[in-house]
């Protein structure tokens, strides 16, 4: 039987650290204010009731420990949303802690996703066993939380299980349209992969374990992770990695099933016990290249670790961190409109070029040339809106100098996501000077 070992490996160690976590407080449980009386309308059935993403999301997973102490969770969410994170995953604690902790998120003003494996979530392979009356009674309850975004349906359904994601989906969605049911697929290192399924059957690979999802499930947003430096060598690099396949084929799907596109990227060592090679570059590497891909959300995995420290203070990079965080959202902003169009990676090899589903360079109607070692990224808006051309260094060890030269003269504005201004050049230009750092980004604006 194979079994997908790093996400049993990462649960493991998220659930004893969470518990490590509970033991160590003086007081285990120190409840907060109760929440007010319920302050959202109950849903109706109108378009206008169903959940839609309005805003860019950067989330994390695993925002707090198990402890069910108010006090920590309001000093670790506040680090968190000060860091410029706005949305938390509560994965992994008891039912009790779960509560302090929404308690502590209206507080401090931040939304969730809210995790209950006794009556509306699942992992992996084991979900609840349901209650339609247990869930009812449930999003009831949840209506006084103003800022729950919504509910952490599965974290990596296997295909068996694809039915009771899409029933729990649809009984949330009968009971709370206003929120978002969320769920997150496998990578395809393990129990899926492009070679073969699970447990070898036949016919069955990662592309059909993904499609399937979609045809069932009818998500609404496609979400996936891929840790792609989860082997700790200082070796691995974004230049030639499998994350893009991966990345290519549901970012294809993503656009065929109009789902919007979120992405978790690795922040830490996935194992606790290794210093681990993740760096600000590697990290800005994986951020800004899933921008050029079009994503409408982000999550860490996890700012535990990284944004915080082990005992969740402010890490060595959180200062880092938050500057690229509110970069990250302004650039997820502006695009947030615009839909993926054209996807390429210069300095590749065809044969890499058709394994990560990207496009020919060579057909762009945009592009012409450009120096290698990059992601290229042109999205479009709706009704001949804006052209946005979005240029990142896939390298987190060298930079890219060189000319990006357009197939024909344009007006060209640029956009700087760390002032959040945008400039015109003052004539046409058919060539961009490029100057990225390791991980970085350029965006452009074409008319």
């Amino acid at each position: 039987m194979t079994i997908k070992k790093t996400s049993v490996f990462l649960m493991l160690s998220i659930c004893f650290q969470s518990m490590l976590a509970s033991c160590g407080q003086k007081d285990p449980i120190t409840l907060p204010t109760p929440a007010p009386p319920p302050v959202r309308e109950t849903p109706g059935n109108s378009a206008a009731d169903t959940w839609t993403q309005k805003e860019f999301v950067l989330s994390t997973f695993f925002a707090v420990p198990g402890s069910a102490d108010a006090n920590q969770y309001r000093r670790i969410l506040t680090h968190t949303k000060n860091a410029g994170i706005n949305l938390v995953e509560l994965p992994f604690i008891s039912p009790e802690a779960l509560l302090v902790a929404l308690n502590v998120a209206e507080e401090v003003g931040i939304q969730t996703l809210a995790q209950n494996t006794q009556i509306y979530s699942g992992i992996s392979g084991d979900g609840p066993v349901l209650s339609e009356q247990k869930l009812a009674d449930e999003v009831k309850f949840l209506q006084r939380f103003s800022t729950m975004e919504g509910y952490y349906v599965w974290d990596e359904p296997f295909e068996r299980n694809f039915n009771q994601v899409k029933e729990l989906n649809q009984l949330l969605r009968k009971y709370d349209p206003g929120r978002l049911a969320f769920a997150t697929l496998f990578p395809s290192y393990g129990v899926y992969n492009w070679e073969e399924g699970e447990y070898n059957w036949e016919n069955n690979s990662y592309a059909q374990y993904v499609t399937q999802y979609l045809q069932q499930v009818d998500p609404t947003v496609l979400s996936f992770n891929y840790y792609p430096y989860r082997d700790n060598k200082e070796s691995t690099n974004l230049i030639e990695n499998d994350l893009w396949k991966d990345f290519g084929y549901i970012r294809q799907k993503g656009l065929e099933y109009n789902k919007p596109l979120w992405y978790y990227f690795q922040a830490v060592s996935i194992d606790p016990e290794q210093a681990g090679v993740m760096n600000l570059e590697r990290i800005r590497a994986q951020m800004y290249g899933a921008l050029a891909y079009g994503v409408k959300g982000l999550s860490y995995y996890t700012t535990h670790r990284s944004l915080l420290t082990e005992t969740f203070e402010k890490s060595a990079l959180y200062d880092d961190l938050a500057v690229l965080n509110q970069a990250v959202r302004h650039v997820g902003n502006l695009l947030f409109n615009a839909r993926s169009v054209q996807l390429y990676h210069t300095g590749i090899s065809e044969a890499l070029r058709a394994a990560y589903f990207l496009d020919d360079l060579a057909a762009s109607t945009v592009v012409d040339k450009a120096p290698d070692n990059l992601i290229i990224g042109v999205l479009q808006e709706p009704d001949a809106g804006k052209t946005f051309l979005v240029v990142t260094n896939k390298s987190h060890g060298s930079a890219v100098n060189g000319t990006l030269t357009l197939k024909e003269h344009a007006a060209v504005s640029q956009y700087d996501p760390y002032r959040n201004q945008t400039t015109a050049y003052t004539s046409p230009l058919a060539e961009l000077s490029l100057s990225l750092a390791p991980g970085e980004i350029a965006i452009y604006t074409i008319e």
